[in-house]
């Protein structure tokens, strides 16, 4: 739990300093449906990075910025800033840890807010594909990705936080070797030469499931 704080503590730093050039995007659609209800406000918490990859760029930030940016274009709820969160999970202590079952301490940290949702990158592991020994070794891609990304979603309407979502998003994809990624770059993830690229690729798939499944239970849940 010290790890996972502590890197909630690091990351809402670092995530309000390379992001404070889109504050207030996700804070642009109107409050209201045209029935004139009011749009729940969605706290997303910056993914927290335990995958403990070897790659030149924070991981944190990349998928962060991404499953905010999807989020944010959801037009059924309001999203929060990165500067909210940050003044919030800084005060947090080592024992609130959201993936625990003891999770009450949430509705109180974010009382302001409809639904609250946690991620932790837990597993993002680049590895040789196995050999078969045929002529298929040659002609298909000699590397394996494997993405898990661990989500927990709370709706704080009622007097005490129910879960409503706690999984873990799988996905495994072949690649080509992406080559020494120790040396890309910390800025490596924002250019669009890299989205293109068969591990961009993998990321962005393993986002687009994440943000389906946050808005399809959250959709869900503003139904009961």
């Amino acid at each position: 739990m010290k790890l996972r704080l502590a890197s909630l503590t690091l990351i809402s730093f670092f995530s309000v300093f390379f992001f404070s050039c889109t504050k207030g995007i996700h804070d642009n659609t109107s409050a209201f449906y045209d029935d004139g209800r009011k749009k729940p406000l969605v706290a997303f918490v910056p993914v927290v990075d335990n995958s403990n990859a070897k790659v030149g760029w924070d991981l944190s930030d990349e998928f962060t910025g991404h499953l905010m940016q999807k989020l944010g274009n959801n037009s059924q709820f309001r999203l929060s800033t990165l500067d909210e969160m940050s003044s919030l999970i800084t005060g947090l202590s080592e024992k609130q840890d959201p993936f625990s079952p003891n999770f009450q301490w949430v509705k109180q940290t974010f009382s302001k807010y409809e639904f609250v949702v946690f991620s932790e990158l837990v597993e993002h592991d680049v590895q040789s594909k196995p050999l078969r020994g045929n002529f298929l070794d040659y002609i298909t891609p000699s590397s394996e990705i494997v993405l898990t990304l661990r989500l927990r979603i709370f709706d704080l309407r009622g007097a005490i936080p129910k879960v409503i979502l706690q999984e873990l998003v799988h996905n495994k994809h072949t690649i080509s070797n992406p080559g020494d990624l120790e040396a890309k770059g910390k800025d490596y993830w924002k250019k669009v030469t890299f989205q293109i690229t068969p591990l961009g690729i993998a990321h962005s798939q393993l986002i687009k499931t994440a943000v389906t499944r946050i808005e399809d239970y959250i959709k869900i849940s503003q139904s009961h």
